[in-house]
């Protein structure tokens, strides 16, 4: 028994990030995250996931099936990669699930338990998994479009005088404003350059998960790269 099947999911995954990367960076000029995305991310979340599953149940197949008693169709269904935020869940889950993993192939057994919540802070399995809940079961989870810029304001050295920032929305309202005695463009929403005194601004624009309040591309590298390291150590263990 072998991890083909999930060093080939995994894979693809990595390339699906490469594909969620292009367009994400396409997005960028749009309000609002688009529907194409949205599905891509989706799958590429599902590609994880069935990459662990399938490991998961490699493990089963290769340590653990020959203790079950029950009809194997029926105790396979329950065959999956855990995520439990109680200890005693988990346990019971693994004795029921994977008999004698614990004895026979420890090393995997606490590679699975280091991931749970109850154990460790490894976050981005338990971001992982929200995702994968909320994109699977319920609907495409929230991604707002975010915006931050970096006003700058330096004399004719190129000291630095002022900083200013906003979230992209307008702040100034009236006329006759000025920002480090420098006049402001109100169509613009900057200060006017002077003889003696110049500005630079920097605009950061990104999407976020809005219910985890969590990057969109940083998670999803994060949860790529993270993953493929589970998958690579569980076939180091085999």
């Amino acid at each position: 028994m072998s991890l083909y099947e999930s060093k080939f999911l995994i894979n693809n995954s990595e390339e699906m990030l490469g594909i969620i990367t292009d367009f994400y960076l396409q997005s960028l000029e749009q309000k609002e995250i688009s529907i194409v995305l949205k599905l891509k991310i989706k799958h590429f979340l599902e590609d994880i996931k069935s990459s662990l599953d399938y490991a998961a149940f490699s493990v089963y197949r290769k340590y653990c099936s020959q203790y079950i008693t029950a009809k194997p169709e029926n105790h396979e269904r329950g065959v999956c990669f855990p995520v439990h935020f109680s200890e005693k869940k988990f346990t019971t889950f693994m004795k029921n699930i994977f008999p004698n993993l614990e004895s026979n192939k420890p090393e995997i057994f606490e590679l699975i338990r280091e991931l749970q919540p109850f154990y460790s802070s490894k976050e981005w399995y338990l971001t992982f998994n929200s995702l994968v809940n909320k994109n699977k079961h319920r609907y495409l989870t929230p991604q707002t479009r975010e915006e931050e810029t970096v006003i700058r304001t330096f004399d004719q050295h190129g000291n630095t005088h002022s900083m200013f920032t906003h979230g992209g929305i307008t702040i100034v309202n009236s006329e006759n404003i000025k920002f480090d005695d420098m006049d402001w463009d109100q169509e613009k929403q900057l200060p006017i350059p002077t003889l003696n005194r110049g500005y630079e601004s920097t605009t950061w624009i990104s999407f976020t998960f809005t219910e985890l309040g969590k990057e969109v591309l940083p998670t999803l590298k994060e949860i790529q790269e993270q993953a493929t390291n589970v998958i690579h150590n569980l076939d180091a263990s085999f």
